[in-house]
């Protein structure tokens, strides 16, 4: 996974480059109804670099909806 990551102060110009990334994790399925599915993951950065990663945190949670 690579993610863009602005960078600079108030007297610098701001710039992007690309900050690469390892997620692992585990995740579940689920259904609400029929023809409605979810899945919900919770995944683990380890590459994550505090003050530099585009994540606040090396753990993301991530929730979505298939239909």
């Amino acid at each position: 996974m690579n993610t863009a990551v602005e960078t600079g102060s108030a007297t610098d110009e701001i710039y992007r480059h690309w900050k690469s990334g390892a997620l692992v994790g585990i995740g579940k399925e689920y259904s609400f109804v029929k023809g409605i599915k979810g899945q919900a993951m919770v995944l683990y950065n380890l590459l994550y670099e505090s003050g530099v990663s585009p994540y606040k945190r090396p753990i993301v949670i991530r929730i979505g909806f298939v239909m």
